[in-house]
C-alpha cells in the first residue's frame, strides 16, 4: 500500500462484491484507507474510472483484432494495455508518465515489442537431436523483469529467452514506417499487374457522339449521303452507295423497294464498322 513514502488515502468504487467483501474492508481499515462506494446504478459518480475503463477496453479490442488473437485472451491483453498506458505521457500529470510520477524515475522502454508479433520461445530441457530448439508463438505481453507472455495457440507461456521477429504478424506485415502491407504472391521486382479501368477511349466516345447527333435516313432516295469522319484528325472518305441501292433508286423511290426490305440507316453502317 505504500511506495516511496506515498500511500493511498481513498478508494472509490461501486458496490460490487469484489470491493464490498469483509476481507477487503478490513484490509482498507488496517492501512487507514477510506472506502467511498457510489450509489447503485450511478456510474457517473465514479466518472474518471468509468472513462478509463472505456479507454482500456477500446484499446484492448483494437490490439486483439489487429493481432487476430481470440477474445478469451482479453485479460492478458488489457494488462498489456495498462502496462503501456502507465508508461505513456498524460496531460493530467503535465506530460509525464504515471510510472515517473509514482516511482520518481523514467521507465525503461528498451523491452517494448509489437503486440501480436512473432516470437520464438527457446525450448529448454531434454530433447532429441533433431527436435526443434524453438517454438513459434505470438507476443502477448509483459510478465516481469525480462519475462514475457507468449501464446502458442493453446496456452500462455512465460519465457525469458525469446527471439523476436516483429516484421511478421499473423494479421499481415509492417514495413519500416509501420504501415500495413499485404503478403500476396509477388515480389518487389515483379509487381502485380494492374487491370485497366473500363474507360471509353476518345475515339469511341467521339464516334458515339456522332451517332447520337447524326439523323437516321429513312430512304436511300431522300438526299445525298454525307461524309461522317471517324476521328476529328482524319476525316473518313465518303462511302459510295451499294450497286443494289443505285439500281433500285432509279426504278422507285419508295421504302418498300429497298433491297433489304427495310429503310437504309447510315448509323447502322457506321456502328457495324466500329464493331469490326
Amino acid at each position: 500500500m505504500k511506495t516511496r513514502d506515498t500511500s493511498v488515502h481513498r478508494l472509490r468504487s461501486d458496490n460490487e462484491g469484489e470491493y464490498a467483501g469483509h476481507q477487503i474492508i478490513e484490509l482498507l481499515e488496517e492501512h487507514g484507507i477510506k472506502w467511498e462506494p457510489t450509489a447503485s446504478y450511478n456510474p457517473s459518480q465514479n466518472g474518471v474510472a468509468e472513462r478509463c475503463f472505456r479507454t482500456l477496453f477500446e484499446r484492448t479490442r483494437a490490439i486483439l483484432t489487429s493481432a487476430k488473437l481470440p477474445a478469451r485472451l482479453w485479460g492478458k491483453a488489457i494488462m498489456t494495455v495498462i502496462y503501456l498506458k502507465n508508461r505513456s505521457p498524460t496531460t493530467a500529470l503535465d506530460q509525464i508518465t504515471p510510472y515517473e510520477a509514482w516511482y520518481g524515475k523514467k521507465s525503461d522502454l528498451s523491452n517494448l515489442h509489437t503486440f501480436g508479433c512473432t516470437a520464438y520461445h527457446h525450448m529448454e530441457g531434454a530433447r532429441r537431436k533433431l527436435d526443434d530448439k524453438s517454438l513459434k508463438c505470438q507476443f502477448l505481453g509483459y510478465e516481469g523483469a525480462n519475462q514475457f507472455r507468449l501464446w502458442n495457440g493453446k496456452k500462455v507461456l512465460i519465457s525469458s529467452h525469446v527471439q523476436w521477429d516483429e516484421v511478421v504478424t499473423e494479421a499481415g506485415g509492417y514495413d519500416e514506417d509501420l504501415s500495413v502491407i499485404s503478403f500476396d504472391d509477388q515480389t518487389d521486382d515483379e509487381p502485380s499487374p494492374v487491370k485497366p479501368s473500363p474507360i471509353i477511349s476518345t475515339e469511341n466516345a467521339e464516334i458515339a457522339k456522332i451517332l447520337d447527333d447524326y439523323p437516321a435516313r429513312t430512304s436511300p432516295a431522300t438526299s445525298e449521303r454525307t461524309t461522317v469522319p471517324t476521328t476529328p484528325a482524319a476525316p473518313q472518305k465518303a462511302r459510295s452507295r451499294p450497286p443494289e441501292l443505285e439500281s433500285s433508286e432509279s426504278g422507285s423511290s419508295s421504302d418498300s423497294d429497298a433491297p433489304s426490305g427495310r429503310p437504309y440507316d447510315d448509323r447502322l453502317c457506321i456502328q457495324m464498322c466500329v464493331d469490326c
